[in-house]
C-alpha cells in the first residue's frame, strides 16, 4: 500500500498525537466569512508541543514532517524549497507553521498552552469550506451532533494535513489542507473559550501512550508505515 506520502508528492502527511485547539468552526454551520456570504469556515489549530508528556514522543518527527511538506509545497509553488522560512519570519500570517509566541490573547499574552510549541493554522479542505473527514478513536466516522464533543480543544488527535502554495491574497503564502482528524478522545480541555483519500489500514492501534489517560484498550491510531 502507497503511504500517504507517496500518494501526493511529499506535500501530504500524517502528525500523530498533536494537541487541537480552537476546535469549535468543525461544528458551525454559519458563515465566519467577512463578506457575510454564508460559506461555513471549517478551521482548527494543531499544536506540536516538545514538552507534551505524550506529544513529546513524536514532536521531531511531526516538526521534521510539516517542515518537509512545506519544502515540497514551496518547490511545486514557485521552485522555492525554503519559502517557509522567509514567510515564518517576515509574514508569518502567510504561513501556516507558526511559532508558539505568535498566538496571544486580547491583552498581548502569550496563550499558556502556546508557549514553546509550533502550531499550524489548519483549514478544511477548499480553504475551510469542506469540513475535514472527522473520526473518533474507534476509526468510526463522527456524526454532527458529537462533534463538539469528541473535538474539543486540547483534545490528542491524529492529523492528515496538504500542504499548498497561493498568491490568494496579494503575496506568497504556504497554507494547508486538513483532510482528515481522528481524535483519541482524551486530554485535558484547553481554557480557550472556545481531498485526501485516507483507508482505516491507515490507521494502527497503538494506544501506549495513553495509559492512565482514559484511552481504552480498544483504541486505535494513524498507520506506523510513515
Amino acid at each position: 500500500m502507497a503511504t500517504i506520502e507517496e500518494r501526493s508528492d511529499g506535500r501530504t502527511v500524517q502528525l500523530k498525537r498533536v494537541r487541537l485547539s480552537f476546535p469549535g468552526s468543525l461544528k458551525d454551520k454559519k458563515s465566519t466569512t467577512k463578506d457575510g456570504s454564508g460559506r461555513p469556515k471549517h478551521t482548527v489549530n494543531i499544536i506540536m508541543d516538545p514538552n507534551d508528556p505524550v506529544g513529546k514522543k513524536y514532536h521531531e518527527e511531526n516538526k521534521a514532517k510539516v517542515i518537509a511538506a512545506l519544502r515540497a509545497a514551496g518547490e511545486a509553488y514557485k521552485k522555492k524549497p525554503d519559502l517557509y522560512k522567509i514567510l515564518m519570519d517576515d509574514e508569518p500570517k502567510r504561513c501556516c507553521l507558526r511559532k508558539g509566541e505568535k498566538m496571544k490573547t486580547a491583552d498581548g499574552q502569550v496563550r499558556d498552552h502556546y508557549k514553546g510549541t509550533l502550531w499550524i493554522a489548519g483549514a478544511g479542505p477548499k480553504a475551510g469550506d469542506e469540513r475535514p473527514v472527522l473520526k473518533g478513536k474507534d476509526k468510526r466516522i463522527i456524526g454532527y451532533d458529537e462533534i463538539n464533543s469528541v473535538f474539543y480543544g486540547g483534545v490528542y488527535a491524529d492529523v492528515v494535513v496538504s500542504m499548498y502554495g497561493t498568491d490568494k491574497g496579494g503575496s506568497d503564502g504556504l497554507f494547508n489542507s486538513v483532510e482528515v482528524i481522528r481524535s483519541w478522545e482524551v486530554g485535558d480541555r484547553f481554557p480557550e473559550g472556545g481531498g485526501v483519500h485516507v483507508d482505516d489500514d491507515d490507521f494502527d492501534d497503538d494506544d501506549d501512550d495513553f495509559v492512565g489517560m482514559g484511552g481504552g484498550s480498544d483504541s486505535s491510531g494513524f498507520d506506523d508505515e510513515l
